[in-house]
């Protein structure tokens, strides 16, 4: 992550992937969809939906993938209802 945050290049992020939490992956969601290389983002998404090899918990599941993408897309769609 550190060399993310120095030189701002994307393709840095998909290697950490692997070393953030479930929230941490997903405020970056952003920047992975933003990769032009095809390649590197497929390895992303898989980086993301694949189970950990420590706990064997997925990083991320899906329906939250789906979630921030939609409304990264179009933010004006949230409403709040009481």
């Amino acid at each position: 992550m550190e060399a993310l945050k120095r030189s701002k290049d994307v393709r840095f992020l998909v290697p950490a992937l692997g070393g953030l939490t479930r929230q941490e992956a997903l405020m970056h969601l952003p920047k992975l969809l933003s990769l032009k290389d095809a390649a590197g983002f497929t390895a992303g998404l898989q980086r993301l939906l694949l189970p950990q090899p420590e706990t064997g918990e997925f990083q991320t599941r899906i329906r939250d993938l789906k979630f921030k993408i939609y409304f990264w897309k179009f933010p004006s769609t949230i409403c709040c209802s009481a």
